[in-house]
């Protein structure tokens, strides 16, 4: 009897941890891998879409990041914002991207530190109903990269982090598998939509 018993809390204690494992694996975003910035083109247009308010894009490339962050606004246009932060691993190569864009007379602005006023970012506001924006975003990728590693073949990876619209609150545009889960769910569902079709 007793024997049972242990059987059946152990079956189920293994199912609560698997099923915490799955969750935890299904929120992990998908990595891309791309070769050139024009790759990174359909990746803006999509997500640039789709996510919802403080949503970020985030390209590396070599020892260097850079971001789109989504701000969105009932009365006026949602905002796609193309931010190379002063921080972190960006930090040693922040001014050479700051000669980089003024060089190539891109138009952007400063973010300053409240306090001391320092350079806390390079931000360039892109409207997301242009149909230009995701090139736009290329140009400016394609900038920092320039600035991070001018003799450098371009070699990076693209992902997303941030909760998609949802609801009646959807774009028309395509959703490119952002989680894991979404990936799995789109795999699965062509799969099935093959063997029954």
């Amino acid at each position: 009897m007793w024997i049972y018993l242990l059987v059946g809390a152990a079956a189920v204690l293994g199912g609560v941890i698997a099923l915490a494992q799955f969750n935890v694996w299904a929120v992990r975003p998908v990595v891309y891998r791309v070769n050139s910035p024009g790759e990174i083109e359909r990746f803006v247009r999509s997500w640039g879409e789709w996510l919802e308010e403080r949503g970020r894009i985030i390209v590396r490339f070599a020892d260097a990041e850079v971001e789109f962050r989504k701000k969105r606004h009932e009365s006026r246009p949602d905002l796609l914002v193309f931010r190379v932060r002063n921080a972190d691993a960006m930090r040693k190569h922040f001014d050479r991207v700051r000669d980089v864009f003024d060089s190539s007379g891109l138009n952007y602005e400063l973010e300053r530190t409240k306090k001391r006023r320092d350079p806390r970012a390079i931000a360039v506001r892109l409207d997301m109903p242009d149909v230009f924006t995701p090139v736009a975003g290329v140009r400016l990728v394609e900038a920092a990269f320039r600035a991070v590693s001018p003799e450098g073949e371009f070699s990076g990876d693209v992902w997303c982090e941030g909760r998609m619209r949802s609801g009646v609150d959807v774009p028309s545009t395509e959703l490119i598998p952002w989680c894991q889960a979404h990936r799995l769910g789109r795999v699965v569902g062509a799969r099935l939509g093959r063997l029954f079709s």
